[in-house]
């Protein structure tokens, strides 16, 4: 495709390694076929009157959020506050497996919420719960905290 094209274009020009390289065109791949229409390619939606983006982020990303107990609980105390948090502060991001999504001594910016695919935390090659959480294609996640005192090499 024509986008593929100019990405294998840009890498080249700027002289990215061929590990990164891969990595990236694996992600690419990876993310059109198993990922769903993302928001941002919707062009339509950025005509969208602002409260009814607000509704439309409420109902699409509030599934997922309410699965956490604590935003469950502040969803039923507060859905317009709720409605709030979907539209300004949740956004898609996209993961491939080789990615490391932060690190040892990286300042905690974000919460991420799993809404397809396998998140596996490791801390010095321990594994802290093999499975942090779980998200089949349906969307619906289940999460496992982890819990102090349960590690287990991995």
């Amino acid at each position: 495709t024509i986008r593929m094209r100019t990405l294998l274009g840009y890498l080249d020009d700027h002289q990215i390694s061929m590990e990164l390289s891969v990595r990236v065109k694996k992600f690419v791949e990876g993310a059109s076929a198993h990922s769903r229409q993302n928001e941002q390619k919707v062009e339509l939606l950025r005509m969208l009157p602002k409260h009814m983006l607000m509704d439309l982020h409420d109902e699409a990303r509030s599934p997922l959020l309410v699965e956490h107990h604590f935003f469950w609980q502040y969803s039923t105390q507060n859905p317009r506050a709720t409605r709030q948090v979907c539209h300004e502060a949740l956004h898609q991001s996209s993961f491939s497996s080789e990615d490391t999504i932060f690190g040892i001594g990286d300042a905690c910016e974000r919460m991420i919420f799993v809404e397809w695919g396998v998140v596996k935390y490791t801390l010095n090659g321990w594994a802290r719960s093999s499975i942090l959480a779980t998200a089949p294609e349906s969307g619906k996640a289940s999460f496992s905290p982890i819990q102090p005192g349960s590690s287990s090499r991995s």
